[in-house]
């Protein structure tokens, strides 16, 4: 942004409106001043407010750092670039799966929580539950180095004992080396090729849920697993098949059409693994539904759009049930 500047002010012949600006992007002034408007305010007190929205599109395009945020009862980074997850958390003012932390939240009132946050990105269900109780155990894994590197960022600015972050590829077994494709978005990023743009490939190890709480003794806690792993779900849930069967854990899963990319586990494994464990899947109303009406959610979905977005698998035994 400053070179494009400083290119124009060579047009338009080094006018003092132009180095004005350079002035104030170069000493971060603009930033400063957004980040002393927003600071020791819960996000959320600017959602829906338009002097907020009329501020954040003047000064968006002049940030060029981090904007440290506090939302709930924890803090955040958030990317001034389009291209991260968090930076969407920035423009909005509020988390957009609202009644998925909410529903976390009910369970937690009543029950201590392992939470396995698979595709942690950069963490704001870890941040949320772990901020829960300090009796909460979350385990944040993600696959891509840059995410767990902010991840790391945030875990440094909030004051959390029970957070455990992992640099690995859920899947179906451990300790394979996997090829992962790196998006321009963060939110792209998988370890299935489906096109996306700008990729770079690195070899990430594997690992399993069910190597993750091997020997762990959860102590009654409450096991809930979440999956967004653009297309990789299935593998991990198959790799968490001895936990499922001995915890009957709920589990929050993303699903899209990359799931139908990958051809080794895909929707006709998620039946048989619903069949097989005896388990159901909710909607976010709570509604039972079923393998025919997720395939025609997805059959609407038009070329831009990929995902229909998260939904509950609960074991039809589970006392989890209470919370649907």
């Amino acid at each position: 942004m400053v070179e494009r500047l400083v290119a124009n002010e060579k047009v338009v012949g080094s006018s003092p409106i132009a180095r004005s600006i350079i002035n104030l992007l170069e000493k971060n002034y603009i930033t400063k001043l957004f980040q002393k408007i927003l600071e020791n305010k819960d996000l959320r007190t600017f959602k829906n407010k338009i002097s907020y929205y009329i501020l954040f599109r003047l000064v968006r395009n002049f940030l060029n750092s981090e904007i440290k945020i506090k939302i709930y009862n924890f803090y955040l980074l958030l990317s001034v670039k389009k291209s991260s997850t968090s930076h969407f958390l920035l423009k909005k003012c509020d988390f957009s799966e609202i009644r998925e932390i909410n529903f976390i939240k009910k369970i937690s009132k009543d029950y201590k929580i392992t939470f396995i946050d698979g595709g942690c990105n950069y963490g704001f269900f870890s941040f949320f539950t772990a901020s829960l109780s300090n009796e909460n155990d979350v385990i944040a894994i993600d696959a891509s180095e840059k995410t767990c590197k902010e991840f790391r960022q945030n875990l440094s600015i909030n004051n959390l004992q029970n957070i455990t972050l992992l640099n690995k590829v859920l899947s179906e077994k451990s300790d394979k080396q996997i090829h992962f494709y790196n998006g321009l978005n963060d939110w792209e990023s998988s370890a299935i090729n489906s096109g996306f743009k700008n990729q770079s490939v690195s070899l990430i190890n594997s690992i399993t849920i069910d190597k993750i709480l091997d020997n762990k003794i959860l102590n009654k806690k409450k096991l809930i697993i979440k999956l967004d792993l653009e297309g990789y779900e299935i593998q991990a849930i198959y790799g968490s098949i001895e936990s499922i069967r001995k915890l009957k854990p709920l589990i929050i899963i993303e699903l899209s059409k990359y799931i139908n990319h990958n051809i080794s586990y895909n929707y006709k494994s998620l039946e048989n693994f619903l069949i097989n464990e005896n388990y159901q899947i909710y909607n976010l109303d709570g509604k039972i539904t079923n393998m025919d009406e997720i395939e025609k959610l997805l059959d609407s979905l038009d070329e831009k759009h990929q995902t229909i977005g998260n939904f509950y698998l609960v074991n039809k035994s589970s006392d989890m049930l209470k919370y649907i």
